[in-house]
């Protein structure tokens, strides 16, 4: 690679967007904070390809129109995907609603059913539980 081309210049900003978008992702607690991870890896991978075709295209001579088509539809998506995002961050903040972002992927056990005694619907008010304590009756 000959650095006077600035490719290398290009794949060291692609690693340094990757990295900060993937360190957004795994550590952001807000849905802020993974919207911007996400565009910030829509953005390198925009800039990978385009690097990639600049290089296929200085190596052949030849100009190929899909890495431009393919890098317009990077942009549409990332562009929807922020603007989804941002609507759902905004009404989240209007209705005073927090969101908990945990990545714990441990698996649970499953527990075992308790016998509890369920209201069936359909079934008279008078034969639940609930109903007879709170008319003074026992257990």
């Amino acid at each position: 690679m000959d650095w006077l081309t600035g490719t290398p210049y290009v794949l060291l900003t692609f690693i340094i967007l990757l990295s900060i978008g993937l360190y957004a992702l795994i550590t952001g607690k807000t849905v802020l904070r993974l919207i911007f991870g996400v565009e910030l890896l829509f953005s390198s991978a925009n800039i990978l390809l385009l690097a990639l075709a600049a290089l296929r295209m200085e190596s052949s001579g030849l100009q190929d129109a899909l890495p431009q088509i393919f890098s317009i539809l990077i942009l549409v998506v990332s562009f929807v995907l922020f603007a989804i995002g941002l609507t759902i961050e905004r009404r989240l903040r209007q209705t005073g609603a927090t969101v908990l972002i945990d990545f714990n992927f441990e698996l649970e056990e499953e527990q075992e059913p308790q016998d509890e005694e369920k209201d069936f619907i359909g079934e008279p008010e008078i034969f639940s539980r609930e109903s007879s304590l709170q008319k003074g009756g026992t257990k």
